[in-house]
């Protein structure tokens, strides 16, 4: 059973915790331009994770040391001792890829670079040092006749201001989308009917950034 001054210590470690993993999360949200919720989602995780963490009122809880190497390793900004429970682990490394698991007509899904392999060095290289950008898998032919490819993986500058004709990303009702942008409407160039339709850029579509490379994998 705790006594009283260790129940204390222990709420002041937590509490503790706690604001070093507030300062963090706004660190990343200032170097990223992004929302708690774009950040959960670009680390595949649920929006309450964050938005729960932050927002909530009276929640005094606290993210674990998964969500926070999980949050560093997607964006290069990794967190300082005092925002994790425990001691870092001596090297972070990026997870493997693993088979796109999401709804069937998702056209895009962030890119977790391979350990190794020309792939991880290319990415790797593009990514790094610019908290700004970020590698996107391509999964739909929306953009074929444009020249990209399901697998391309698409570098993202999400401070560029879009101009007409660029490759940008879009987030809609139905997910995240890469298409032609030409104000005020997205368009498609593919073989898939559905994403020639225009789409008009209002309160439901936002865009989030602009295609600045694609890296192709070598294919057998």
């Amino acid at each position: 059973m705790q006594t009283q001054p260790e129940q204390h210590r222990r709420a002041a470690r937590k509490e503790k915790l706690r604001a070093a993993q507030l300062a963090y999360l706004d660190e990343v949200e200032e170097r990223t331009g992004l929302t708690p919720t774009e950040i959960a989602r670009a680390i595949e995780s649920d929006a309450s994770t964050l938005t729960r963490f932050k927002n909530k009122a009276g929640y005094n809880g606290t993210l674990s040391d998964a969500v926070i190497d999980k949050i560093g390793l997607r964006f290069g900004l990794y967190a300082p001792p005092e925002a994790r429970s425990k001691a870092a682990p001596a090297v972070l490394e990026p997870r493997h890829v693993v088979p796109f698991q999401g709804v069937p007509n998702a056209e895009a899904s962030p890119f977790q670079a391979p350990k190794g392999g020309v792939m991880a060095a290319l990415v790797t290289a593009a990514v790094a040092g610019r908290v700004h950008v970020a590698p996107w898998l391509l999964h739909s032919r929306a953009l074929e006749e444009e020249g990209y490819l399901p697998g391309d993986v698409l570098i993202v500058d999400l401070h560029a201001e879009p101009r007409a004709g660029d490759i940008v990303c879009a987030q809609t009702p139905v997910g995240t989308v890469f298409r032609l942008y030409h104000p005020p409407f997205l368009v498609g160039a593919g073989r898939d009917e559905g994403a020639r339709i225009p789409q008009l850029v209002d309160g439901s579509i936002s865009l989030k950034g602009v295609v600045e490379v694609s890296i192709r994998p070598l294919r057998r």
